[in-house]
């Protein structure tokens, strides 16, 4: 168990860096708006794009306010409201996990 938490966190991580020197910081919010966008038309499978540009976001420090809002323009009308509202907070819930498991595994010696 304890390895698959250090290849997901080692992944997480290179993911994140590799955005970041993609797209530098300034641009970084607009792309994973265009990501949740693209996350709207992909149906069932852009629901997981959704989810995995939003801990990417938060791995980067970008506010997800308008990740959030995102997803309500965007899976309001095919899954109604209260999915939509799950989705957003199931994803922020992801993304809080990753950052623990971050936390207790990887990045342990910089926290203690």
């Amino acid at each position: 168990m304890r390895r698959w938490v250090l290849v997901g966190g080692a992944a997480a991580a290179i993911a994140a860096c590799g955005a970041l020197a993609l797209v530098g910081h300034s641009g970084l919010a607009e792309h994973l708006l265009r990501a949740a966008a693209l996350a709207g038309e992909l149906g069932p499978a852009g629901v997981a794009l959704y989810a995995a540009a939003f801990v990417v976001a938060t791995l980067l420090l970008v506010p997800t306010a308008s990740l959030e809002m995102a997803a309500g323009l965007l899976f309001v009308e095919s899954y109604g409201l209260a999915a939509a509202t799950a989705l957003a907070g199931g994803s922020k819930l992801l993304a809080c996990s990753v950052h623990f498991l971050l936390g207790r595994s990887l990045l342990r010696r910089h926290v203690e």
